[in-house]
């Protein structure tokens, strides 16, 4: 089985409200504790995917991806140094047909450059 995406657009927007507390644990070591909030939309057309088998195809009809989700998450973030940042942050989103929800993590380093 073969599918075949000629065309996916899609738009992604958020706006929301994080409320924190930075704290100082040494000189060169600072961070902030978080929570945030947001609602998420998502507006997309109807994607243009055939499948296709033995060289027979199949148009697949999908819906149109357009909806809204809200998200809850916290998270806390450490500087060290001023050059590195290591974060970890874990949330919840609400289910929507246009948009994956449920819960998520996510953890990292970031170094400025």
């Amino acid at each position: 089985m073969r599918f075949d995406v000629k065309q996916n657009h899609s738009l992604l927007t958020r706006a929301g409200v994080l409320a924190g507390k930075t704290f100082v644990l040494s000189s060169g070591v600072a961070g902030d504790v978080y929570a945030r909030v947001s609602a998420i939309h998502t507006a997309g057309n109807q994607p243009n995917i055939t499948a296709s088998l033995d060289g027979g195809y199949v148009p697949v009809t999908l819906p149109a991806r357009n909806g809204t989700a809200g998200e809850a998450v916290a998270g806390v973030r450490v500087a060290l140094g001023g050059k590195w940042n290591v974060f970890a942050e874990a949330g919840d989103t609400s289910r929507d047909g246009a948009i994956a929800g449920g819960w998520h993590a996510a953890a990292g380093v970031r170094m400025k450059f």
